[in-house]
């Protein structure tokens, strides 16, 4: 993990030299979901060459989703042995910072795949962009890959349903006919 660091940090200070390009995209790109829903994108990665390594930061309107779980795609996996930090999610800012993933061998991964999968829930009408940004990629000689990000959307519609107070006052009435039945029913037969 401190390797990982270490060169993601000399990256962004020093500048090495970008190898080829690759792109980081949230996929679905659209996406439609109704309030109370709980569903997943992915962030996937296309003509990747040797990626070894990358780190991203996700952004969303905290207002109308409510991210639930963050785990590992099996893209970098193809190559090998990996290491996985999911990220913090942060609820109330509406981003997940740091998630960041590494192969552990020689040799990095080809093509196209997930890098990550991320869970939500809409708690809110509305549109919400969903972003890739701080994004770092680094090759298997630790050399930074050009990337190019693709965010998405998703389109939340309805709104957050609560009882009815007639249903409510309902099922308080049919509960309390019913303890009054059963202790109707206990005090006959104590009787008897």
């Amino acid at each position: 993990m401190k390797t990982l660091q270490t060169t993601l940090l000399a990256i962004s200070f020093f500048g090495v030299a970008p190898a080829l390009a690759d792109t980081l995209s949230v996929s679905p790109a659209t996406f439609a979901a109704s309030v109370g829903q709980a569903f997943t994108l992915d962030i996937v990665v296309s003509s990747a060459v040797d990626l070894y390594a990358y780190q991203f930061d996700i952004g969303f309107d905290s207002s109308i989703l409510q991210a639930t779980s963050i785990t590992e795609g099996s893209f970098l996996s193809t190559a090998g042995a990996t290491f996985f930090i999911p990220g913090t999610i942060d609820n109330v800012g509406g981003t997940i910072a740091a998630t960041a993933g590494s192969l552990t061998g020689a040799s990095g991964a080809n093509g196209s795949g997930t890098l990550v999968t991320i869970g939500f829930r809409a708690i809110g009408a509305g549109t919400s962009a969903v972003n890739v940004f701080n994004d770092l990629a680094l090759n298997s000689f630790g050399e930074g890959l050009t990337e190019t990000t693709s965010g998405g959307s998703v389109r939340v519609t309805g709104t957050a349903t609560a009882p009815e107070p007639g249903s409510l006052l309902l099922l308080g009435t049919v509960t309390f006919l019913a303890a009054v039945a059963l202790r109707r029913t206990r005090a006959g037969r104590s009787l008897a």
